[in-house]
C-alpha cells in the first residue's frame, strides 16, 4: 500500500431523482380548474366563454392592423432608400454631377 501525503478526493456521486409525471392527472387538474373559474364566474352572474374572450383581445388588438400598417411603413421607407440610391447612382455615373464632399 502507498501513503501520499495528498489526500484525493473521491468522485462525486450522481443523485439523480426520476420524477413521475401525469398527463392524464395533468389534463384533469386543467378541466378542473376550468370548471371551477366558470362556475365561480356564473355565481357572480358573469358568463365566461372563449369566444367573447377572443372576440374582445381581437377588438383590442386591432385584427393585426398595427402589423399591417407598421409593414406597409417599413416597405415604403425601403423603397424611398432605394430609389434615392438609385437617383443618385444615376447622377454620379451617366452626369458630370460630383458630390459635394
Amino acid at each position: 500500500m502507498r501513503y501520499t501525503i495528498f489526500k484525493q478526493n473521491k468522485p462525486r456521486g450522481f443523485g439523480f431523482k426520476p420524477r413521475y409525471y401525469d398527463a392524464e392527472k395533468e389534463a384533469l387538474d386543467a378541466r378542473v380548474a376550468e370548471i371551477e373559474k366558470q362556475v365561480a364566474l356564473e355565481k357572480e352572474g358573469k358568463n365566461a366563454d372563449a369566444s367573447d374572450l377572443r372576440s374582445k383581445i381581437q377588438s383590442q388588438w386591432g385584427h393585426g392592423q398595427s402589423r399591417k400598417r407598421a409593414n406597409k411603413k417599413s416597405n415604403f421607407r425601403i423603397a424611398l432608400i432605394a430609389g434615392v440610391l438609385v437617383l443618385l447612382f444615376y447622377l454620379f455615373i451617366f452626369t458630370d454631377f460630383q458630390l459635394p464632399f
